[in-house]
């Protein structure tokens, strides 16, 4: 790889650490927000609710977009708009005018998001792009739930909030300094005509509707959880912010080794194998995590475990994605970034409203059907690459068979 194929990487990776961060920012600071407007924890969610409705529809509109006028400046706008409202946000006076900021950093959240893996593309040759990747999305990961949350959590207990996320608006304008001074414009390579037929063949393949609908069940429970982990742990061992910010360590960790175990597994006996496997886990998981009858260590370590199967599970799903409708596949993963920022504002949400109903207890069996379901909708998805396989198999036993 040459210097300036790394320094690309690099940036994206640190673009792709504030993106990843942005999205589950609030979570260490729902308590503290709630008793300054006076919300209930659950209304408080409505700012990372907030955050995922414009990814939804904007992020498939942009990707053709992007490949017709280029990824710099939508990256550049993104990370610029990103900064203004997190700052707007954390100036906000009112409970409104937080969940308003939050929305419109969502549009450039859909911004980034849609140009992201595109630039990286661009820049990296095939052979070695599926390495270059997973860095870019593990180290989001990492930094978000290793370093982000804890210290979000750590300084708003300090200050205030509002100096949290203060602290974000500055990473988004270093980013799109970053992006102005390294990534290099990209040529135009394609128009957005065909897009409608290009959608029609994604979505008429049975499979991979069941797997947008497995991945927005599972989504909804995964995000819900993600969003009130911290909450979780401050509410249930009587911790205060800072110490129970720091519990979304097990959330980086889990969600690092389950994503890479996930891929090894997924590849040697099949990834809908595997994500049936993992769901069905996860949802003993969720019923033995939320009760609340175990002790801080054990939650914390069974944390990590659940961490680790949805990650498992969001690499099997997206893999078998990948190849599902190989002449549509940049359509239908733009659809599954839709989808995956759907369950981000569903599954605050609906977690929020579980909550102050009926406490962690009814979230946990929310989630347990929500993963149980997503199970049994694999059950009925054809893995494409598997099919393939064995048609190919079957062929060359034939061809043996008749040579004979």
């Amino acid at each position: 790889m040459t210097r300036e194929q790394r320094i690309v990487m690099a940036v994206l990776t640190f673009l792709g650490a504030s993106y990843v961060y942005s999205t589950t920012i609030m979570a260490p600071l729902l308590l503290q927000l709630a008793a300054q407007f006076g919300v209930s924890a659950g209304t408080a969610g409505l700012t990372s609710a907030a955050y995922g409705v414009p990814t939804i529809v904007l992020g498939m509109l942009v990707g053709p977009y992007s490949d017709r006028y280029g990824r710099k400046r939508f990256l550049v706008s993104g990370a610029l708009l990103l900064a203004a409202s997190t700052l707007a946000a954390a100036l906000a006076p009112t409970f409104a005018l937080v969940v308003a900021s939050r929305f419109c950093g969502g549009i450039g959240a859909a911004l980034l998001g849609s140009s992201m893996t595109a630039a990286l593309a661009d820049a990296v040759p095939y052979r070695q792009r599926g390495g270059a990747i997973a860095i870019v999305s593990t180290g989001g990961n990492l930094f978000a739930f290793v370093v982000g949350l804890p210290l979000a959590g750590i300084v708003a207990e300090a200050t205030s909030w509002r100096v949290s996320l203060a602290m974000l608006a500055a990473l988004f304008v270093v980013g799109a300094a970053a992006i102005a001074r390294w990534i290099p414009p990209s040529h135009a390579s394609a128009t957005v005509a065909g897009v409608r037929r290009l959608y029609r063949l994604a979505l008429g393949d049975r499979s991979a509707l069941l797997l947008l609908a497995a991945a927005l069940l599972a989504g909804f429970a995964w995000t819900g959880w993600s969003g009130y982990v911290v909450v979780f742990f401050q509410r249930t061992f009587e911790l205060p912010q800072g110490i129970a910010s720091i519990f979304t360590i097990t959330t980086g960790v889990g969600f690092f080794v389950g994503g890479q175990i996930g891929g090894r597994t997924g590849d040697r006996f099949g990834n809908r194998s595997v994500g049936i496997a993992v769901l069905v886990v996860a949802a003993a998981a969720y019923a033995a995590m939320t009760p609340a009858a175990l002790p801080i260590a054990a939650a914390a370590a069974l944390n990590v475990v659940l961490i680790a199967l949805i990650a498992a599970r969001v690499v099997t799903i997206q893999v078998m994605l990948s190849e599902q409708v190989p002449a549509s596949r940049g359509t239908l993963m733009a659809i599954f970034g839709s989808v995956n920022a759907a369950a981000a504002a569903g599954g605050v949400a609906l977690a929020g409203l579980a909550i102050d109903i009926g406490g962690f207890g009814l979230f946990g069996i929310v989630c347990v059907i929500l993963v149980t379901t997503a199970a049994a909708l694999l059950v009925f998805v054809h893995e494409r690459a598997a099919v393939d396989h064995d048609d190919a198999v079957a062929a060359r036993a034939g061809t043996l068979t008749g040579a004979k």
